[in-house]
């Protein structure tokens, strides 16, 4: 015997959506924008000897291992939680991205900031930014990103 399967959107009514906690929910990652240039800023220090990832290597490191090793230890709170890591920067004021950036745990944390830079710049494809960004060209990028006016796009 097979049950009939409901479709995407029958599942979803069936949900239970748009709880006053869910909306508050959905509204606070609504509010959870980080500029690009807080963004090259964040990647800049990531494999200085002084910065949070010392060790960190644009060939192999992921984004898993920049949000456990730097992100998370960075936003914890003195009662043992943490915050969103643009939360912290906008020091809780909310700021609604102009768009979405999903990313893979698994990728590296190069291609992620490399693919966001791309897509703001324009460009079809993220190699060369990734080879930029890998070889310490933070500031030629944010100056590309400050004369298209979009570095502080969030």
């Amino acid at each position: 015997f097979h049950a009939p399967q409901k479709s995407v959107s029958q599942a979803s009514q069936s949900l239970p959506t748009r709880t006053r906690k869910w909306q508050r929910t959905v509204d606070e990652l609504a509010g959870r924008g980080l500029s690009l240039g807080e963004l090259l800023d964040f990647y800049e220090t990531l494999g200085r000897p002084d910065g949070p990832m010392p060790h960190y290597d644009p060939a192999v490191s992921t984004t898993n291992d920049v949000v456990r090793q730097v992100i998370i230890p960075y936003t914890k709170t003195a009662d043992g939680g943490g915050v969103a890591y643009a939360t912290l920067l906008s020091q809780g004021a909310a700021r609604q991205p102009q768009v979405m950036v999903t990313h893979s745990w698994t990728g590296r944390f190069l291609d992620l900031v490399a693919a966001t830079v791309a897509d703001a710049c324009g460009c079809d494809e993220y190699g060369s930014i990734a080879v930029d960004l890998a070889s310490g060209g933070c500031e030629r990028l944010r100056l590309q990103l400050e004369r298209l006016g979009v570095l502080e796009r969030k």
